[in-house]
């Protein structure tokens, strides 16, 4: 009866460090996949902030003009 004890705890024990191996195995896939996931956003934030910047460099001297006709009240060349 002991030695059905002792070989019961000792399967339960194995069992629950396999249950904790593989519990840490998915935690660290699952880790991973996320933080790809927030690399990947990160860039493409990155890359529309680079565009947005790019469009409005190019409109800023057509804004900066017309600001200056306003206030002027006459046409610039």
């Amino acid at each position: 009866m002991i030695l059905a004890r002792k070989e019961g705890h000792k399967e339960k024990e194995n069992f629950k460090g396999q249950g904790l191996e593989a519990e840490k195995g998915v935690l660290q896939k699952a880790s991973s996949s996320a933080e790809e996931k927030i690399g990947n956003a990160k860039q493409e934030i990155e890359n529309k902030i680079v565009d947005v910047r790019k469009a409005l460099e190019a409109q800023v001297a057509s804004f900066s003009e017309e600001l200056a006709e306003k206030i002027l009240g006459r046409s610039i060349q």
